[in-house]
């Protein structure tokens, strides 16, 4: 699965040092969310599908903004720049970047089965 081999990629980088290389793969397991809401990150930017995720309800505010700072660095580390990403910037991206799957993928379907339970 794209998300999970993305997230991998970003744990490598920040091991090996390559902080700004973590920054870049945390942004693109962000990305590889997308499709997964319809969602297609070849017709928009993730600052846009980080909107549009918000929008669908499939992340709430507080997640939003976290990701708005995600993307700020993914791009300080994505285009050519004099500015560096820190050991501890990547760190913080990357305990977003696993806080936000774990809400996407785990939490929410847990809530899910645990509504329909409550259902019955």
């Amino acid at each position: 699965n794209l998300v999970r081999n993305s997230l991998k990629e970003a744990k490598k980088c920040y091991k090996a040092n390559a902080y700004i290389a973590c920054a870049v793969m945390c942004g693109r397991t962000i990305e590889s969310i997308l499709p997964e809401y319809d969602i297609d990150p070849e017709d928009t930017s993730l600052y846009n599908g980080l909107k549009e995720l918000k929008d669908k309800g499939v992340i709430d505010n507080r997640i939003y903004e976290w990701g708005e700072a995600l993307r700020e660095h993914r791009n300080i580390g994505a285009h050519a720049s004099e500015e560096d990403i820190s050991k501890e910037d990547a760190q913080n991206l990357l305990d977003f970047t696993n806080a936000i799957c774990e809400y996407i993928f785990v939490l929410t379907k847990k809530f899910e089965e645990f509504m329909k339970e409550d259902e019955r």
